[in-house]
């Protein structure tokens, strides 16, 4: 009989593509959804697979609505990719980012434990648990045993999922797989990320002389990556069982500006910068037309330091590691935004 698989948050990034990648081997496929997100299937419409799956409406911080699931389900391997994924935001709901994001950890591994305990879960973590760094830090690359010390609630609640995973891993067994997660960026990336911010913004430049983009910091660093080669390595710890935590990232770091000049090279608009600081703009070489402007409130708090991931350890137990820069999906982002005239 084919797997069957549970993906909590199916209609984002992630659990779409992980849906659709267990899909096309032949494997069953239930997501959970909650009523906020139950206008938002176009990902799962896209893709094709909106009537291949079992869609439940669920709260993922009801432990008793887990149970129930987990009990008549008879899950061979679990996703849990739904939370709070908005980094900045987290500042402004630190309260509400911990709440989602941990406590429907321990929901999802306590009704594990009690209720199907043989389930293998894959727990999407973050990056972002990394922060602050010692001065003689120069490489500033990780891998799952570096030093932890998040600066930011999105960041602290993913810490603290670690070590629940830890908890219930030691004493009651469970099988977990954490792949701590670099920036992963495709075609189905939200509105609210700069990626996409800019892959549908140029798109509206190009339809509307009058609109442009409200960026922050363009000389940010990330280690920004492929969402769709990300999936690849998911898919892999489910059907291997593995059991502990990876980082997962391409080993290289593209600034903001890099992916700017990346989006506007691809539509053919050659562009210019004037200006420092948040009074710099991005113009339209050949008309003056602004492109670009900066806004203080686009800033973080506080900025996480560059970290690269240290693609070695995903190799170690995978033989291969994640390689495609975001510079290499821009293309299919914007063009995935030009079909649909956003």
């Amino acid at each position: 009989m084919p797997a069957s698989n549970l993906i909590t948050g199916i209609t984002g990034q992630d659990g779409s593509l992980i849906a659709k990648r267990l899909l096309e081997q032949g494997q069953r496929v239930t997501g959970l959804f909650r009523r906020s997100s139950a206008d938002n299937f176009w990902r799962l419409k896209e893709m094709g697979i909106l009537d291949k799956l079992t869609l439940l409406e669920a709260d993922i911080e009801s432990f008793g609505e887990l149970g129930n699931i987990l009990e008549n389900g008879k899950f061979d391997k679990i996703f849990h990719l739904a939370g709070s994924s908005f980094t900045a935001e987290s500042f402004r709901k630190p309260w509400q980012t911990f709440s989602l994001n941990t406590f429907a950890v321990f929901h999802i591994l306590e009704a594990v434990r009690l209720k199907s305990p043989h389930t293998h879960l894959t727990i999407a973590g973050s990056s972002e648990v990394f922060g602050e760094f010692e001065s003689s830090d120069v490489d500033l690359i990780r891998d799952s045993s570096s030093r932890f010390g998040p600066i930011n609630p999105y960041g602290l609640s993913h810490l603290s999922n670690l070590q629940i995973m830890n908890y219930y891993r030691e004493l009651y067994s469970l099988r977990i797989a954490c792949p701590i997660m670099f920036n992963h960026e495709s075609e189905y990336r939200g509105e609210q990320f700069l990626t996409k911010k800019l892959s549908s913004g140029v798109v509206r430049i190009l339809e509307n002389s009058d609109y442009s983009i409200v960026l922050g910091n363009l000389n940010a660093m990330k280690d920004w990556g492929s969402a769709k080669e990300f999936i690849e390595f998911l898919y892999l710890a489910s059907e291997n069982s593995f059991d502990g935590s990876f980082v997962l990232g391409t080993g290289h770091l593209t600034s903001v500006r890099e992916i700017v000049s990346r989006v506007f090279e691809y539509v053919g608009i050659e562009i210019e910068s004037i200006g420092d600081g948040l009074e710099e703009k991005i113009l339209n070489r050949e008309n003056g037309r602004v492109l670009i402007s900066l806004d203080s409130r686009n800033l973080r708090v506080k900025e996480t330091p560059p970290f690269k991931a240290d693609r070695i350890e995903c190799k170690n137990i995978f033989g291969d590691a994640p390689s495609k820069s975001v510079l290499d999906i821009i293309p299919d982002m914007v063009e995935f935004d030009l079909r649909k005239g956003r």
